[in-house]
């Protein structure tokens, strides 16, 4: 879903949940989409499919009385986006009700169709909760005096603009064979219970990587990669890219964003990095498995012709070996060693 584009909004309808209030309000019809409502509604939507804090998840199970199964019936199904959206609000509604910690606002239930990096058309459905807000509005007056003055009023419940990162959201797909993951979630507060409501307790899903497969799903990526493109490096470039190789695995969370603006080398190269990346990860921004990444650098593996095989401590390499290019496309290889011995074969 990374790489939706021409997002149009097919069908709406909005909700209002306000259980600090004792409050919820459930729309009887459809929004009405004029071009203002709807390029504000698209521009949510293409900026929560680009967060870098967008997660990728799957429900834990399709059943009919849950948000997966409303979700299921209107992406697959001409089913009533008024009764089912009604049915996801009210669950939002039971699980903010038992946390007052949890603010009220607006769900929008969106009906959309993208364009995939195939070309292809896709159906999805999002679900956006837009948490309101104190604004101020200049308005003119004149006094007693005849005198303008511009005063400042507080409008409350202001719903956030399309310069303000929503807190969640979540992007639900009809599941084809080759994909691997159904939702995109946002989820942007970082406080307990209140950080994992939304993905858990109303969305009812569970990520669909954890750190570990992340970590590995990275490290190959990057070294598969780097493996294609470094005929086009320069031997300076490509000691730059191990070391930003490296250096990322060393981190205790990573951004993919960052970390491919730091990579050396011609803007191809780097968009290549990109690409592979979003390949397998649509996670772009995660936590590590240091475990694992320790692991993976702690020594370098390189094969060449008819066999050859060279392994050494990640520590010792820029002191052991040295690597050179000569014109007809073969690798010199230097190794620097006092030890040289034959091992039996077993």
């Amino acid at each position: 879903m990374r790489d939706f584009g021409d997002i149009t909004i097919a069908r709406a309808i909005v909700h209002l949940v306000a259980a600090r209030e004792g409050r919820c309000t459930l729309s009887d019809r459809e929004l009405a989409l004029k071009p203002r409502v709807a390029d504000f509604l698209t521009k949510h939507v293409a900026a929560g499919l680009a967060d870098t804090q967008a997660t990728a998840a799957n429900f834990l199970a399709i059943e009919d009385e849950k948000v997966s199964g409303a979700c299921q019936q209107l992406l697959n199904t001409d089913a009533s986006l008024v009764a089912l959206s009604q049915r996801i609000a009210r669950r939002l509604y039971e699980v903010q009700a038992g946390d007052q910690r949890i603010s009220d606002g607006t769900l929008c239930v969106l009906l959309c169709a993208a364009e995939d990096g195939k070309k292809m058309t896709r159906r999805f459905l999002a679900l956006l909760k837009l948490e309101p807000s104190d604004g101020f509005k200049a308005v003119d007056e004149v006094d007693e005096n005849g005198r303008t003055i511009v005063d400042l009023v507080v409008e409350t419940d202001v719903l956030p603009g399309n310069r303000q990162r929503l807190q969640k959201c979540a992007f639900v797909r009809i599941r084809e064979p080759d994909d691997e993951y159904e939702i995109l979630v946002v989820d942007r507060q970082d406080h307990g219970r209140v950080a994992s409501f939304f993905p858990r307790d109303f969305l009812e899903a569970e990520p669909w990587l954890d750190a570990m497969e992340r970590t590995k799903r990275l490290y190959r990526s990057l070294l598969k990669v780097k493996n294609e493109v470094q005929s086009d490096l320069s031997p300076t470039d490509r000691t730059r890219f191990d070391n930003v190789v490296r250096g990322a695995m060393d981190q205790v969370s990573i951004n993919l964003d960052e970390l491919v603006t730091t990579l050396p080398g011609p803007p191809e190269v780097r968009a290549q990095v990109a690409s592979a990346l979003s390949d397998v990860l649509p996670d772009r921004e995660f936590d590590l498995d240091p475990a694992v990444a320790e692991r993976f650098v702690r020594r370098r593996v390189f094969e060449g012709d008819h066999e050859l095989r060279v392994a050494v401590r990640a520590d010792a390499f820029d002191d052991m070996i040295t690597v050179t290019d000569d014109d007809e496309g073969y690798h010199i290889v230097t190794i620097r060693t006092r030890k040289w011995k034959e091992k039996a074969l077993r």
